[in-house]
């Protein structure tokens, strides 16, 4: 549920760990190779991903949430 669309820059929260965005991806082989048939889902309406830069780690836990800001 976060947009990352335009967000460089941007910083996420997930967990305790704190990302800095460093760019947006396009679905790829890699999320394919994950899970068959998510790149072409994510296609449409660019349901892409984003890069980021570690700027605090921290503990990230199965069901955390995720806050941009």
């Amino acid at each position: 549920g976060v947009e990352l669309k335009g967000r460089i820059g941007g910083r996420l929260r997930v967990g305790d760990a704190l990302l800095i965005i460093t760019d947006e991806c396009e679905p790829c082989s890699v999320m394919e190779r994950a899970r068959g048939g998510l790149r072409r889902a994510l296609l449409s309406g660019w349901r892409g991903g984003a890069t980021c830069r570690v700027a605090r780690g921290g503990l990230v836990r199965l069901g955390d949430a995720a806050e941009l800001f």
